[in-house]
């Protein structure tokens, strides 16, 4: 377990918005987009049963097979979301990217200008959600576009009183 802390706080750097020393944040540095695709988990999510699981989606987003109940944490089945795309396309217009988007995108000016990560389970392969559980606002945490296309399957959506307007 130490080790895996070391390697951790090996991988941070000093950063602020400004380049200047300070914080303590990450480094994306070590990272690179690659073309491999992502591992799909449609067929062992829903056909692979008989134990509890736990499985990563994109951006911050999770789902939770307990038995049958099926549990999507802040899940994005969008690719690209929107509001990335709208940021990348100023910044192909402008040949600028912003503070937030390199981070976001690594280290590497280039990937500003393209997606990143491909969807492991799109709208399309969710065949049951039981409960959606959303924790803010933000467009990468409440995802509109997917939530919409998994809405048939009438999940119980928990969310914070901020939410509920986009929702409703």
């Amino acid at each position: 377990m130490l080790t895996g802390f070391r390697q951790q706080s090996e991988s941070m750097e000093k950063k602020t918005g400004d380049g200047g020393e300070g914080k303590i944040g990450p480094t994306y540095a070590n990272e690179r987009v690659t073309e491999e695709s992502a591992r799909k988990i449609g067929h062992e999510l829903y056909h692979k049963t008989g134990y509890d699981a736990i499985w990563r989606l994109s951006n911050s987003g999770f789902v939770i097979r307990l038995d049958t109940t099926y549990i999507f944490l802040a899940p994005v089945l969008t690719s690209p979301l929107p509001c990335y795309e709208t940021s990348r396309e100023r910044a192909r217009e402008t040949g600028v990217g912003t503070y937030r988007l390199e981070l976001k995108y690594y280290d590497e000016p280039g990937n500003i200008f393209r997606e990143v990560h491909e969807l492991p389970l799109p709208p399309e392969d969710v065949e049951q959600a039981v409960y959606v559980l959303i924790s803010h606002e933000h467009d990468d945490h409440l995802e509109i576009h997917g939530l919409q296309k998994i809405a048939p399957l009438e999940p119980t959506v928990v969310a914070p009183k901020s939410c509920h307007e986009q929702l409703l």
